[in-house]
């Protein structure tokens, strides 16, 4: 996903239609818009995803105000803007547990990666900690940095019975 800031918004379609890229519009995705387009010279098909905000669950019913955080927090890698380690690392540790609901033992190393970076005196862990209750966040570091993926599930039922707890009534 690539995160824009929400008052881009308006003028984005014409900005990727102007370097060949269409919107394909679907449903159910939260702030999702998809853009595809076809390289003629690599002969593949180009698909972005763009987020202007960050949400979680399988159909990104839990909202975060995060994304301008994340936005400000920045930083310049190359020729491009990525997170903040540390954002990017919660990110990830987020996306496993509230969208997938597990850590499957392909994606574990790449949550071991993440818990190696991430602290719980973050800025994203201190949201989850305010969401779902004190020492969350440490939590689920402690899970990930021993190895114990089987309670992973539990943790995901843990933070989902959370955020929808503290959710308008239309998402419950």
């Amino acid at each position: 996903d690539i995160l824009v800031a929400d008052e881009l918004l308006p003028v984005l379609d014409g900005l990727m239609n102007g370097i060949g890229l269409c919107r394909v519009r679907a449903a159910g995705h939260g702030s999702h818009r998809f853009y595809f387009g076809y390289s003629t010279a690599g002969e593949l098909w180009l698909k972005l995803d763009i987020v202007s905000d960050i949400s979680f669950g399988p159909y990104q019913q839990w909202r975060t105000p995060l994304a301008p955080g994340c936005l400000e927090r920045r930083v310049r890698t190359g020729g491009l803007w990525m997170p903040d380690p540390a954002d990017q690392a919660w990110l990830q540790l987020l996306h496993l547990v509230l969208d997938k609901g597990e850590i499957q033992p392909q994606r574990q190393a790449t949550a071991r990666a993440a818990a190696a970076v991430a602290s719980p005196g973050d800025r994203i862990a201190g949201y989850v900690d305010r969401r779902s209750g004190p020492g969350t966040a440490a939590d689920l570091l402690d899970l990930v940095r021993s190895g114990s993926f089987g309670e992973a599930s539990a943790m995901a039922a843990k933070l989902r019975s959370a955020w929808t707890g503290g959710a308008p009534l239309r998402t419950r």
